[in-house]
């Protein structure tokens, strides 16, 4: 009888757990199923969550999100509440995060309707979603909240001098002038030093304002030269970018150049002289600029004392001197001229004689220049020039008799009166040819006029002598 007590347990209880382990697999089977049909239903939805179009807006207004669920199997659907996820990406900012969540019952007509209060500008992006144990339905929409318009203004900046300082003030206000108290704006200097053409950047910086909306800030120049400023308020969360800009010149001290002359030989001259500024304070180790008869330009540095010193052979005649320091970044532009003449002999020149020329003949002329000594003067080294010739040249001008010559052509023409394809030749013997074609036509006598000039060199003066001879028609 014990025994089959026992042997009754032992069966009662595999019965048992045999139950709990079809319980079990068929839990595990459900769950299998249910995820089965839970990915059906997502291309085979019983219901479609529409969402109605949200139009963007400003930031003193709310979104309103609304729409309905559509319903294609009525007892698959019993759920009587939605889901609303908002996630936002504040205006300046780069990053988007959950905003707000919220269960909205449905109405009778399984539609919803909730209202949201932006708490600042941006992007905002919008997950409505209705599910049930098998199935599930979303619909998503971006909105841009615009952020208020801000003004930003700057009291007027009058032009300076390198030693003084600028002073920025001005005010920050949205657009009905609401000021915007303990903001931060930003102070953007740059321009292009005095001397130089490349832009570049000298400030950037932020200051805020009171609790009336102002700001102020110093700035001290470190060159002189143009500047341009701007101050600007960069945008956040619920007030828009916005910025305003000034100019402003702050001028370099001021310069002061001498020269003087002083003769070293016979040919030989110094020019010498100081740099400093309008308080006599030496501008050492500087460059400065010499321009010798409008040409020839060279540069020299002042030494430890703002002194320069520079050797140079003058042509003869008038000379003209300019000694200019061309002003960068702390002191400005000046410059000063000496003039002064050098008496030397004259050249001397020869023209052999020239026979009269028909229409149609080249028209050459030869000579030569020498000193007063018949010695042959040659010179090319650019010590002279001038005259519409090359270095140490000779060259000429054409003037026709207005009375006696006819209607010209030619490959340049000068009011009906002129030349061309001239070729000036200077040999180092001293001797000249001069080469051109003149052409006229209905000629009845001519006579050219022609004033062959030397341009002088390092040791003879400028000279000239002028020619005529006769130009006439061929005779038949």
């Amino acid at each position: 009888m014990a025994k089959n007590k026992y042997l009754l347990m032992f069966l009662a209880l595999l019965i048992i757990l045999f139950s709990v382990n079809c319980s079990f697999s068929a839990d595990a089977n459900d769950t299998v199923k249910s995820v089965s049909d839970q990915t059906d239903n997502n291309i085979n939805k019983d219901f479609t969550v529409e969402m109605d179009e949200i139009k963007d807006t400003s930031i003193e207004n709310d979104l309103k999100i609304s729409g309905k669920v559509i319903v294609n199997n009525e007892t698959a659907v019993r759920r009587r509440h939605i889901g609303i996820y908002i996630y936002s990406k504040p205006y300046g900012e780069n990053i988007s995060d959950f905003d707000t969540g919220a269960q909205i019952n449905l109405d009778n007509n399984r539609k919803f309707s909730f209202t949201y209060k932006p708490k600042f500008a941006g992007q905002y992006d919008i997950k409505v979603e209705y599910f049930t144990a098998h199935s599930e339905s979303f619909a998503n929409q971006s909105v841009y909240v615009a952020p208020k318009s801000t003004v930003v203004t700057m009291d007027s900046i009058k032009n300076i001098d390198l030693d003084e300082n600028i002073t920025l003030h001005g005010q920050l206000t949205d657009a009905k002038g609401n000021i915007l108290k303990y903001t931060s704006v930003g102070i953007l200097i740059s321009g292009t030093p005095y001397g130089d053409k490349e832009k570049v950047q000298y400030s950037k910086e932020y200051t805020r304002t009171d609790v009336n909306g102002f700001y102020t800030y110093t700035y001290k120049p470190s060159v002189g030269g143009s500047l341009d400023v701007c101050v600007y308020y960069p945008g956040y969360h619920n007030y828009r970018f916005n910025r305003t800009d000034s100019h402003i010149w702050v001028m370099p001290k001021g310069t002061k150049v001498s020269a003087n002359i002083e003769n070293l030989t016979d040919n030989e001259i110094a020019i010498y002289g100081t740099l400093t500024d309008v308080n006599d304070k030496p501008l050492r180790y500087t460059s400065i600029g010499i321009l010798f008869n409008g040409k020839n330009k060279t540069y020299v540095k002042t030494d430890m004392n703002g002194n320069y010193n520079i050797t140079y052979i003058p042509v003869g005649g008038k000379n003209n001197i300019t000694v200019y320091y061309p002003g960068y970044h702390y002191y400005r532009f000046n410059e000063t001229q000496v003039e002064f003449n050098i008496i030397k002999p004259e050249a001397i020149i020869t023209v052999n004689p020239i026979k009269p020329r028909y229409v149609g003949d080249d028209i050459i002329i030869t000579g030569k220049v020498t000193d007063e000594l018949g010695n042959p003067i040659y010179n090319p080294h650019p010590n002279a020039g001038g005259g519409g010739g090359s270095v140490d040249s000779v060259d000429f001008n054409l003037i026709e008799n207005d009375a006696v010559v006819g209607i010209l052509e030619s490959q340049y023409n000068n009011h009906g009166k002129s030349y061309f394809a001239y070729e000036t030749l200077y040999q180092e013997d001293g001797s000249f040819e001069i080469w051109f074609d003149y052409y006229a036509y209905e000629i009845i006598e001519s006579e050219i006029t022609m004033p062959i000039y030397y341009t002088g060199n390092v040791n003879y003066s400028p000279t000239n002598i002028t020619v005529t001879f006769p130009y006439k028609a061929r005779p038949n």
